[in-house]
């Protein structure tokens, strides 16, 4: 095995890994619409961190080895189609992550202590 082919094995394996968190957090998002009262968001939202960390974890890994095994050949067309899915992935994460905090917050608030 030369070292393309590891960083090709490496890469692939990032992606499966992406398709798993987004397809994890689709359906923590899922689960979390099926709530009832706000008490009941908060496991799903403890999954939800250590999800969002393998994604973005292996969404750099897939950048980094896919910059490395393109090397110089890659034509400006897809240097401009990379980042725009760069940018792409950054406002809907920015998306997810403002609801996501506002669902905790909501959800936090209903188990407060009266006392506080």
């Amino acid at each position: 095995m030369n070292l393309y082919s590891a960083v090709l094995f490496v890469h692939a394996g990032a992606v499966l890994v992406l398709t798993a968190g987004l397809t994890l957090e689709a359906w923590i998002l899922l689960q979390l619409r099926r709530t009832m009262r706000p008490s009941d968001a908060q496991p799903w939202i403890g999954t939800m961190q250590p999800v969002a960390i393998a994604a973005i974890t292996s969404l750099v890994v897939i950048y980094v080895t896919g910059a490395w095994l393109t090397g110089a050949c890659i034509p400006g067309f897809l240097l401009g189609h990379a980042l725009l899915e760069i940018v792409l992935f950054a406002v809907l994460a920015a998306m997810t992550g403002r609801r996501m905090r506002a669902i905790h917050r909501h959800s936090a608030g209903d188990q407060m202590n009266p006392s506080e």
